[in-house]
């Protein structure tokens, strides 16, 4: 089966501080360890911390259900997720300095 793209979107809700301060340090180590395996394709925060994207490569709905629920401050957020048909992607432009 191919893989299928998700977007998923979080609405962080209060969180006591120093409940966010203990699980920030695994929820941002269990994030690296989703990308760097190609599930998580990225993750955007806005200015305002109220609001988390994620761009998600997933065999299924219950697969990518399953990761999301498993991020350490999930249960500070509410979500959805779209599947996507296809995503644009802006060239990389890598800048070599041969000095």
């Amino acid at each position: 089966m191919a893989a299928r793209l998700f977007m998923v979107e979080l609405t962080v809700n209060d969180i006591p501080y120093d409940e966010f301060i203990n699980l920030l340090p695994d929820h941002r180590k269990m994030v690296h360890e989703l990308i760097y395996k190609d599930i998580f394709l990225s993750y955007t925060v806005a200015q305002d911390r109220t609001k988390v994207w994620i761009m998600a490569k997933s065999d299924s709905e219950s697969e990518l259900v399953h990761h999301i629920e498993k991020l350490p401050l999930i249960r500070y957020m509410d979500y959805h997720y779209t599947e996507l048909m296809f995503v644009e992607w802006a060239p990389i432009k890598l800048n070599f300095s041969l000095n």
